[in-house]
This record gives C-alpha cells, structure tokens and sequence, in this order.
C-alpha cells in the first residue's frame, strides 16, 4: 500500500476531472507521462498535454463529465482503480449527434507513479457499455 501515490491519483479524479480542471495534468504528471488509451492516436500530444488534451476534448463531449472511484488499491509504483462514470452527451461522439441523454459506464485504470507524479496511464472504459447507451450496438 502507497497512501502517497493513492492520493495522488485521487487528486487528479478529484480536481483534475470532477472539478474541470485539465491544467492539473500538468502538475501531476512528468514530463514523459504516456496515456495508454484506445483512442490516442499517432498525432496525439506527448507527455502530460496527451492527458490535458483527453480530457478538454471530453468535455466537448460530456460537459458534466464525472468520475467517482469505487475501488483503489496500490502496490509500490502501481494504483489501480475502479470507478463509474456519469454524463450528459452534450456533443456528437462516434457519429451521434448531442442528446442531452443521461449515461453511465464502469472504467478501470493502472497509474504508474515515479517520484510523486503520475509517469504512466492505462485507461480501460466499458466503451461496449457507453456505445450501446448511444445505440450502437446492433440488437
């Protein structure tokens, strides 16, 4: 267990995400931060600005986006997590124009921490689960 390490990933779901506040990213992670996440493409920002920028184009999607952790737990380096999300679809996401639909999906995470800031991120949402609430996962 790493209370340390374990605060500082609540922080930034805390402030940095429930809060709206994507400048933290960049206090809280290293200069060579790498988020692993399904949508990251080769032209993404590098370092703490790839995290920064996610979340700033989520809020374009979901305005009231936020996160509440259910689980977290460490070990050394390493925290991981699980947690739901709830938003509104205030924007068009994979085709689909703005809504105003309430939705809710389930997501897990590993953060790798290196002197007190956040170094790595793997982010693994249950897409399946947001997709169908958008209605596109055929019958």
């Amino acid at each position: 267990m790493n209370p340390e390490n374990e605060e500082l990933v609540r922080r930034w779901h805390e402030e940095g995400i429930n809060q709206q506040q994507p400048d933290l990213a960049l206090e809280l992670c290293t200069d060579d931060f790498q988020f692993h996440f399904a949508f990251t493409t080769p032209d993404y920002p590098e370092g703490a600005a790839a995290l920064r920028h996610w979340l700033i184009g989520t809020f374009d999607f979901f305005p009231d986006f936020s996160i509440e952790i259910n689980d977290l737990v460490s070990d050394g380096e390493k925290v991981a997590f699980r947690a739901n999300i709830k938003a509104t679809q205030g924007g068009k996401i994979f085709g689909v124009e703005p809504s105003g639909k309430k939705l809710s999906w389930s997501s897990m995470g590993i953060v790798r921490v290196e002197n007190g800031k956040m170094a790595e991120f793997w982010w693994m949402p249950d897409l399946f689960t947001l997709m169908d609430q958008l209605q596109l996962v055929p019958d």
